[in-house]
């Protein structure tokens, strides 16, 4: 997957009206445009901005610097992959699954954007908070060395933050396990 040459900030706080303040506050003083913005569980707010390095870095560390005590994580990628934020991707092999399940959703685009990175995968299904406890899912699809490693590579990362909830990989998927997972 191509990067997307934008850098990537992600701002989750821990209540909303703090969350809402600070979207105001970012927009305000800072050259960035909004990719996502929101309510999140468990009575959380979710920023996801990108634009400029430089502008994305300062963003993050003008909200780090305000609002700290109130942040339940903020990180910066600065050179996001296609793809990662968009609606789910359909791709050519489910000859395995990854499924990285992270303590927020921060730390789910940070896994997504590092396991399309390492290897030949892409991302299916990005899940952000809401419905599973402010928590995040990625479940990547590709062929079966190419998600051991990104998946084995995005966990690590994740378990170094102590974001990691835990990981897995399905090879050879039955279809009834895909029906389930992406039918809506």
């Amino acid at each position: 997957m191509k990067n997307s040459g934008t850098a990537v900030g992600i701002v989750e706080f821990l209540g909303i009206a703090e969350g809402i303040k600070s979207l105001d506050y970012a927009v305000k003083n800072s050259d960035i445009h909004l990719l996502r913005a929101g309510m999140i569980c468990p009575g959380g707010y979710l920023l996801v901005f990108g634009g400029r390095y430089a502008d994305v870095y300062s963003a993050v560390r003008m909200l780090r610097a305000k609002y700290f005590p109130g942040l339940q994580n903020s990180l910066m990628i600065g050179n996001l992959s296609s793809g990662i934020l968009e609606s789910p991707s359909i791709g050519e092999s489910t000859d395995a699954l990854g499924i990285i399940e992270t303590r927020d959703a921060a730390s789910a685009v940070y896994a997504a954007d590092e396991a399309v990175k390492t290897s030949g995968v892409w991302v299916r299904e990005l899940r952000l908070a809401n419905g599973i406890g402010g928590k995040g899912v990625v479940i990547l699809c590709g062929g079966i060395a190419e998600i051991i490693a990104a998946t084995e590579k995005a966990s690590l990362l994740c378990r170094k933050r102590n974001r990691l909830v835990a990981s897995t990989v399905v090879t050879n998927p039955h279809e009834q396990t895909c029906k389930t997972l992406f039918e809506t």
